[in-house]
């Protein structure tokens, strides 16, 4: 009986699969339903106890049994242990890690991190983007470091936020667009708490408002040579108060407020940042 519905789920199933398969022309239709919702109904089913015993393992940091209970959990695909493999991989723990080279180990934890990305797993997304960073068990790339970022972020990984920020302020594996790193700041140090994210977001601010009268100087200096300068968005020292706030800086709070995570992230009013950088009036 039991090999007769088995041989029933896998001959519909394979029927599902050549009805909704995607076409030819790249439509995908009625099979990114299907998958998504198979996709989700993985993701969302109850954690094992397996998982349980071996998280429970691991804070008692008994690595070696930790990896023996999740390792068949890991080749049955479950994201959660192939993240917590990966990550004693990665640090060496227990003696199955400690079996092998540090290539070969960071090598493997990338693997794990990987597939765990795939099934959404924000934590295995930003580890395995700073192993893209460094060139660490996979070859040194910003670009892919840069999407696997922002796909940590977007499930509202605050880390992910701040390194995501960073490569946008710097231009590293992705367009440089300042004002879009601003937003991710704003997020990291507003949702997640994040000091260093807080004072990039207030030293990036500056340098923005700095930046701005730069340009509106420049210009002057074409169209009215003879008139003296006075900055617009930031006064010069010892006033501390700033007379008005740029638009673009403004669009960047309102996107940081407008920031929805996805994958049962928070969900909250955000309270836009009182520091003195952030004050003042929306330039009309």
């Amino acid at each position: 009986m039991r090999t007769l519905a088995l041989t029933t789920i896998l001959a519909t199933g394979l029927a599902v699969g050549l009805v909704l398969a995607p076409s030819d022309d790249g439509h995908a239709g009625a099979w990114e339903d299907f998958k998504k919702a198979w996709d989700d109904a993985r993701m969302n089913k109850p954690v094992p106890p397996q998982i349980e015993q071996g998280l429970e393992l691991i804070d008692r940091e008994h690595y070696t049994d930790a990896m023996t209970v999740l390792e068949p959990m890991a080749r049955l695909e479950d994201r959660e242990a192939l993240y917590q493999t990966a990550r004693m991989y990665e640090l060496n723990q227990g003696q199955q890690a400690q079996a092998l080279d540090e290539y070969d180990r960071m090598v493997e934890a990338a693997l794990r991190y990987q597939a765990a990305s795939r099934m959404g797993h924000a934590d295995a997304s930003y580890r395995l983007g700073t192993l893209f960073a460094r060139g660490v068990g996979v070859a040194y790339d910003p670009i892919a470091a840069a999407r696997l970022y922002r796909q940590a972020a977007v499930k509202d990984h605050g880390k992910a936020q701040f390194e995501f920020a960073t490569m946008l302020a710097s231009g590293t594996g992705v367009t440089r667009d300042e004002y879009a790193a601003l937003t991710w700041y704003l997020i990291a140090a507003e949702r997640n708490d994040i000091a260093a994210a807080e004072q990039a977001a207030e030293a990036l601010c500056v340098r923005l408002r700095r930046k701005l009268d730069l340009a509106l100087e420049l210009r002057q200096r074409v169209e009215r040579p003879n008139e003296r300068f006075r900055t617009r968005y930031l006064k010069p020292a010892p006033v501390d108060q700033y007379d008005i706030l740029p638009a673009r800086i403004k669009a960047a709070m309102d996107r940081a407020i407008d920031f929805q995570p996805e994958e049962g992230g928070r969900v909250y009013q955000v309270s836009m940042p009182t520091w003195r950088c952030f004050s003042g009036t929306p330039e009309s």
